[in-house]
């Protein structure tokens, strides 16, 4: 009477048929890879914060003792450049048009005046010499110590993460 059909080694035909992906999971798939995209962004953005007192304490290294050989008046020009970032720790702002000698009397902070007399030699083409540049740095570490000692703790964490430093 009724026997049941020949069964095959083959599928139905439905189920060798390619599914379609869903609407749903491309849309899915693509907020996955922007959110990615942003949080990648925000970590980069977090790091380069974060690594600002590195990259402060590198500079101020090089100023101080350079991590190549310079000229003598672009040693000079570096030791008023720790002075400037001393001085705009504690608050202290120069215009482009200030002389360094100008700018030194309106701040009074000590070790400055001698660093801009010799700043201002060297740019003159005044000779400097070996004494000087001796005279320089140790005014100008003075300077940097003296303007950072009246700024406040907050002031000083301020400054680890600014950047441009002067």
């Amino acid at each position: 009477i009724g026997s049941a059909p020949p069964k095959t080694d083959r599928p139905a035909p439905s189920a060798t048929r390619a599914q379609k992906p869903a609407a749903q999971n491309q849309a899915s798939g693509v907020m996955r890879w922007l959110s990615a995209f942003v949080a990648a962004i925000i970590a980069l953005q977090l790091l380069r914060f974060l690594f600002r007192p590195l990259r402060r304490a590198i500079h101020l290294r090089h100023l101080r003792k350079p991590f190549w050989e310079e000229t003598v008046d672009q040693r000079v020009s570096n030791w008023w450049q720790l002075v400037l970032v001393g001085l705009r720790d504690a608050g202290y702002r120069t215009s482009s048009d200030e002389q360094p000698r100008e700018f030194a009397r309106r701040t009074g902070v000590e070790g400055v005046e001698k660093a801009a007399a010799i700043l201002d030699r060297t740019r003159h083409g005044i000779r400097v010499d070996q004494d000087d540049l001796e005279e320089m740095s140790t005014a100008s570490e003075a300077a940097y110590r003296s303007a950072r000692e009246n700024t406040s703790t907050l002031a000083r964490a301020a400054a680890q993460i600014r950047w441009p430093l002067a």
